[in-house]
């Protein structure tokens, strides 16, 4: 599984780096085998205003049927991180379901 992480007007500590590695590796070994690439991306929205303007957005390209793409907007790099991989991580949880589900209902219908 190939991953990018691109901040975009955000300076990444070599930590913040770290915990985008480590939260992907968590969230997201058990669908190794179904996932190519992970791809985050996180955006200063406001530049130095203050206030939920971290953007974060993960983008997963899969073996088969396409990409998962879940973004959303928080006060902090790690909480913007942790809400979106979270969600990815559901996301592709369900994508996952429907492909064993479909595959299993054309099998038993032959």
């Amino acid at each position: 599984m190939q991953i990018s992480i691109v901040d975009r007007n955000v300076d990444l500590t070599a930590k913040q780096k770290e915990l985008v590695d480590r939260q992907i590796e968590y969230s997201f070994d058990r669908f190794e085998t179904h996932i190519r690439a992970v791809e985050v991306v996180l955006n200063d929205v406001n530049g130095p205003k203050g206030g939920s303007d971290i953007q974060c957005r993960v983008r997963l390209m899969l073996h088969s049927k396409g990409e998962v793409l879940v973004e959303g907007r928080e006060v902090s790099v790690e909480a913007a991180v942790s809400s979106v991989i979270d969600r990815a991580s559901i996301a592709v949880g369900r994508r996952v379901e429907r492909l064993k589900d479909s595959q299993g209902t054309s099998m038993s219908g032959q």
